[in-house]
């Protein structure tokens, strides 16, 4: 399909062997449901317009899966340009999984897909281009799977300081070969009853490249996420290059068996409830240069401490802090705020406070 059509339809087809399956360019909209793209070199292709997919099985391609340019996509193009994409009750199966390239306003929503085996990451999407204020670029997934993908599960980096938001609920995401999910560049990210485990680096890894200038930019909103056996750490924040602090809100979180952190954080503002950061190879909660408020967590069972700090401040109330392997709480030119925790069975220290000239405030421990 060329720009000849402005609304392109394919039904209950089943497409072997080509070149690439289904291919549109320059076609506003594109509705594909119920097609079997099976051992193609590109699954299907989009260029320049906007997509509702559903009920498609894509599998067995040597390059994408299904691949979007959104580059100079239709509304108008380039900045003041916009794409949007819906995929329903989708499989993607092999090949380079889904990628999107866009340099417009974007709002991308995948709804009971399944993303597995894809040689490079399960899905990536590499934003460019500066929108005009208030544009959101989004990105969001909805009961979905992304598993055992050579790259990160889902991978979003940008080049610019626009907003972008990630959208995860009741998503599932296991043994991709890098990071479950990677924010590369930062971004704005609300999670809700989701998994990432057993991911060959971090479960979630959010870092941030060059100087933003708005702390929405970095706020993440984690309510029920697990993240359990990842390589690395069960959720990693760096904002290190920032003039602001990072912001993450969590609540019933549950970090488990990460082989170095269950919670690092670097530059970080935290605040943090109803949780478990429990066997982790190295710290439960990790923090450098950040100020974290936590309540109501068990930190259990880690490799090092329970809970170390660098260069931060920390307030802490009605948890638990036991059978870590070195300190319960190891805090070096750190500010303590303490009430109401249980500190015990931990192989060295209780609590170990090195180089600190703050006042430290520890009550009913």
């Amino acid at each position: 399909y060329t720009g000849d059509s402005h609304i392109c339809t394919a039904a209950r087809n089943v497409v072997r062997h080509c070149s690439t399956g289904v291919s549109a360019t320059d076609v506003d909209l594109s509705v594909l449901s119920g097609l079997a793209v099976i051992d193609c070199t590109r699954g299907i292709e989009v260029v320049r317009g906007e997509l509702d997919l559903s009920d498609a099985n894509l599998r067995g391609s040597s390059t994408e899966s299904l691949f979007v340019d959104a580059t100079a996509s239709a509304g108008g193009g380039g900045a003041g340009g916009s794409f949007r994409a819906r995929l329903e009750r989708c499989s993607l199966a092999g090949g380079l999984g889904y990628r999107v390239l866009s340099n417009v306003k974007l709002d991308l929503a995948l709804r009971d897909v399944s993303i597995t085996d894809s040689t490079s990451n399960g899905l990536d999407v590499e934003l460019s281009g500066v929108l005009p204020v208030p544009s959101v670029r989004r990105v969001q997934s909805w009961t979905s799977v992304v598993e055992r993908c050579a790259g990160s599960g889902l991978h979003v980096t940008r080049s610019v300081d626009d907003p972008v938001q990630v959208v995860l609920d009741g998503v599932r995401i296991a043994q991709n070969g890098s990071h479950g999910v990677e924010l590369a560049g930062g971004a704005a990210l609300d999670v809700t009853n989701s998994s990432s485990s057993s991911n060959g680096c971090s479960g979630v890894h959010v870092a941030f490249a060059g100087s933003t200038t708005s702390l929405a930019l970095g706020e993440c909103r984690l309510s029920g996420l697990q993240c359990d056996g990842n390589a690395l750490d069960g959720l990693h924040v760096d904002a290190t290059t920032q003039p602001y602090f990072a912001k993450v809100s969590m609540q019933d979180a549950h970090f488990v068996n990460n082989q170095r952190d269950g919670l690092a954080l670097f530059n970080v503002t935290c605040q943090t409830t109803k949780g478990t950061f429990k066997a982790n190879g190295r710290d439960g909660m990790h923090a450098e240069d950040s100020d974290l408020d936590v309540s109501v967590l068990g930190i259990a069972d880690n490799g090092e401490n329970g809970v170390y700090t660098l260069r931060t401040r920390h307030k802490g109330w009605d948890g638990m802090i036991y059978g870590n392997h070195r300190s319960g709480i190891s805090a070096t030119d750190s500010v303590r705020q303490y009430r109401n925790v249980q500190i015990y069975r931990n192989t060295e220290d209780g609590v170990r406070l090195a180089h600190s000239t703050y006042e430290q405030q520890l009550g009913n421990l």
